[in-house]
């Protein structure tokens, strides 16, 4: 199978953005951004107006959760001039510091290590006192990596099977996460509590739209904004309870509260992003911007589906090709889009779903389009994403295989894998969502 980063096809953009996607990658590789970001010395942690001294403290405790766990660990672990443990939940825990605890927690949904690794960082936040440092470090993935449902007596298997209903049931992100917090122990703000007194500073990857941090692995140190109320009236309005274990009935039918702002378990936090998916889109937009492309960015709300998606790519498309005719024009996009999976799904993501379905409307143009996460993981495919273009229906025809067909029955891996369209990099250890390129020429 073609499955490499460098396959285009012959087409005139294919290759091109194969080359931006690794790129955008590279720019963004924790490795090279975390000194900027996060600059730490003898001193202590320089945090903008927000610095903090190792003076003050008598130990380090790190608690590294989600698919960038370990490059996150990896770099803090030397620089603390302070007696240090910690926890790490990762995907890979490869290269986790030594004598740090470590879980290869689950994804995309926890399991037997989630819960393990739930109780080891609860464990150790039972230990800090007031002259504890607890620096948190928080991305993508952390939601199912680390899990421990505040009914003790959930079993694996049933939470594995809740989660699964979350994410498959069409909810709003913003709701799926409320739900997920106010089920957990360990979830929106709930870590916060546990380690009280300590100081604690909580840096993060964001894999969720800038305007709401505590979104990032259900925010378990941030104050959380969604509420019981948003869990009862999705409740009440869906078929929820029908799709969750029994054991999930009692627990939704009596949610508590999770802490809010202004709690006193915040009282010695702070919160700092390091980075986000405008640091891929902006590099997205400069990048194409200097082949000579007229580039525009396109937002993309949160609530949109697949079709909304694909319609608004296209109208802006034709907007720009009028206003810059025979020219070529790019759309930079980013975030996520709702791509609810249905009761059997096949193998893919809302990556390669949405370059199925605009490979389907782009056919016969000069046209490709860019579509994968910036974790090199689309769903349940080994894939990122693809790039399709305006002759992907055709090759598919000519291969026997119904686009329309893999893309109704969420199984688009196998076609645009067996199509050369797919991009495969492995887990990156990093996640600023996904990103997105549509180029296309129209002669004047």
């Amino acid at each position: 199978m073609r499955n490499s980063l460098t396959a285009s096809h012959g087409d005139p953009f294919g290759g091109t953005l194969r080359e931006l996607y690794t790129r955008c990658l590279q720019a963004i590789d924790l490795s090279l951004q975390l000194p900027r970001r996060l600059p730490i010395d003898a001193a202590g942690i320089l945090l903008g107006h927000d610095p903090v001294a190792f003076s003050e403290f008598d130990e380090a405790i790190v608690i590294a959760i989600g698919k960038a766990a370990v490059p996150l660990a990896i770099y803090v672990a030397p620089r603390l001039a302070l007696p240090a443990r910690g926890v790490v939940v990762a995907p890979d825990v490869t290269g986790v510091p030594i004598g740090w605890a470590r879980f290869q927690g689950g994804h995309p949904t926890p399991d037997l290590e989630s819960f393990r690794a739930a109780e080891a960082v609860v464990r150790e936040l039972e230990r800090v006192h007031e002259r504890s440092l607890v620096l948190f470090l928080l991305s993508g993935g952390g939601s199912a990596m680390m899990e421990q449902p505040l009914d003790p007596t959930i079993t694996v298997g049933e939470c594995c099977a809740f989660h699964e209903a979350l994410v498959g049931c069409g909810a709003p992100i913003e709701v799926i996460n409320a739900l997920r917090k106010h089920t957990s122990a360990v979830k929106g703000g709930r870590l916060a509590q546990a380690a009280v007194p300590a100081r604690q500073v909580t840096c993060f990857v964001s894999d969720v739209p800038p305007d709401a941090p505590s979104a990032v692995a259900s925010g378990p140190t941030f104050p959380d904004e969604t509420t019981v109320e948003m869990c009862r009236a999705f409740i009440e309005s869906s078929a929820l309870l029908d799709r969750v274990p029994a054991s999930y009935h009692s627990l939704l039918g009596a949610l508590a509260e999770t802490p809010k702002a202004g709690d006193a378990c915040f009282a010695r936090s702070s919160f700092h992003a390091l980075l986000d998916n405008r640091d891929a889109t902006d590099f997205l937009v400069r990048e194409t911007t200097a082949l000579g492309w007229r580039v525009a960015s396109l937002d993309v709300p949160e609530s949109a589906t697949i079709d909304d998606a694909v319609t608004t790519h296209l109208v802006e498309l034709d907007r720009l090709h009028a206003h810059y005719p025979g020219e070529t024009v790019a759309l930079v996009s980013g975030g996520e889009v709702n791509c609810p999976t249905g009761h059997d799904p096949g193998i893919g993501g809302r990556n390669l779903a949405l370059s199925v379905a605009l490979a389907i409307r782009l056919e016969g143009r000069t046209a490709a389009f860019l579509c994968a996460g910036t974790d090199g993981i689309d769903g349940n495919s080994p894939a990122a994403g693809a790039v399709v273009d305006g002759a992907t229906v055709q090759r598919a025809k000519e291969a026997g295989i119904d686009l329309a067909v893999a893309f109704d029955r969420r199984d688009a891996y196998p076609a645009l894998d067996r199509l050369g369209c797919t991009l495969v990099t492995g887990p990156t250890g990093n996640n600023v969502r996904d990103v997105r390129v549509l180029v296309s020429r129209r002669d004047p």
